[in-house]
């Protein structure tokens, strides 16, 4: 592990060195005479390789370093990228006649050409960095507005379908209360508690997107107690959660539709009802939902007021690509739903 950053900073400087040879040596062929020498070849070759060296490490320490600390934006940043490069044309070139002074390579004589050339250069870089920060600006703006547009479409249909979701969850609740008020008052109290209970955390969720897994389980184990009221021992169930999944955030009312499902298809057509099992594990940063039951398993069991195609139309809109679901019949019998969702802490 330690020979790592050795290796990349040899490969920053070995990339570096290249750039500048490239440089000198064009500077060079474009330089030479017909009666140069071999001498004065190399000469040339040095100065310029001098010249291209000191001048990027100067332009490297100031666009690197100096100017992203000001913060500057749009024409300021356009003024500060053209007037660092005077600066830093300036000091490399200063420095490199300092350097070739030591080797007893005397080219006072290039200072004017030198700065010539810088001054254009300098003129060209401020046009060019002025039209492209305002190209870059008109760009920003184009794509906060599409992003604002595809923020506002994603929240309607998500408000579209919690608003489909939300009755459906309530009504099969007042049902399973109305079924009960004649046939067993006290259960009737109970349930009506239960579903206090869930109303309150419906009405919480109206404008919340995101809750914890762990909430979400708990309104499951009090919708799951008030239809087993309705159900008896006909309906049972099974919840296994590890505590770091609970704490995952999730979209709210996401398993309820599937839940229900696994009720109206496993429990509630067979006298010996069924078992539906609950299961949430955290793996890999991800977190791993199943709803499975012990009922006949048709692939008519995929199909609720809402569907899988809501279902997954609600994955995709929270995650996009990152969520996966599946769904069907188990070899074993009966039918298993699963979803696996990323983790994604403090995200909308």
């Amino acid at each position: 592990m330690r020979g790592e950053p050795k290796r990349s900073w040899i490969g920053i400087l070995v990339r570096h060195a290249a750039m500048h040879l490239v440089i000198a040596g064009s500077l060079t062929a474009f330089m030479i005479g017909a009666r140069w020498s071999w001498l004065d070849l190399l000469i040339t070759l040095v100065a310029n390789l001098t010249f291209s060296a000191c001048i990027g490490t100067v332009c490297t320490l100031v666009y690197g370093k100096l100017i992203p600390r000001l913060g500057a934006t749009g024409w300021r940043r356009a003024v500060l990228n053209a007037v660092g490069f005077a600066a830093s044309v300036a000091v490399g070139v200063e420095l490199a006649l300092v350097l070739l002074h030591a080797m007893n390579l005397e080219l006072d004589s290039s200072r004017a050409i030198v700065w010539r050339f810088a001054g254009v250069v300098t003129i060209v870089v401020l046009i060019v960095t002025l039209g492209y920060d305002q190209l870059r600006t008109r760009a920003r703006a184009v794509e906060l507005r599409e992003e604002h547009a595809r923020r506002e479409l994603v929240e309607a249909q998500l408000a579209n379908l919690r608003a489909r979701l939300n009755p459906h969850f309530l009504f099969n609740s007042l049902n399973t209360l109305a079924g009960l008020i004649e046939e067993d008052p006290p259960k009737a109290v109970e349930a009506l508690e239960r579903l206090s209970e869930l109303l309150r955390h419906a009405l919480e969720n109206t404008t919340t997107r995101r809750t914890t897994l762990g909430a979400e389980l708990d309104v499951l184990e009090d919708y799951l107690r008030m239809e087993q009221l309705r159900f008896g021992r006909r309906l049972r169930w099974s919840l296994d959660a590890e505590p770091e999944a609970r704490s995952a955030p999730v979209p709210s009312l996401l398993l309820q539709p599937v839940v229900e499902n696994a009720v109206k298809f496993a429990v509630a057509p067979r006298r010996e009802g069924g078992l539906i099992t609950i299961t949430a594990r955290a793996i890999d940063g991800r977190v791993r939902l199943e709803v499975g039951d012990d009922g006949p398993g048709h692939a008519d069991s995929s199909s609720t007021g809402l569907g899988d195609r809501t279902l997954r139309q609600r994955l995709a809109l929270e995650y996009g690509t990152e969520a996966t679901l599946a769904a069907g019949p188990r070899p074993s019998g009966g039918y298993l739903v699963t979803l696996d969702l990323p983790v994604e802490e403090g995200k909308r």
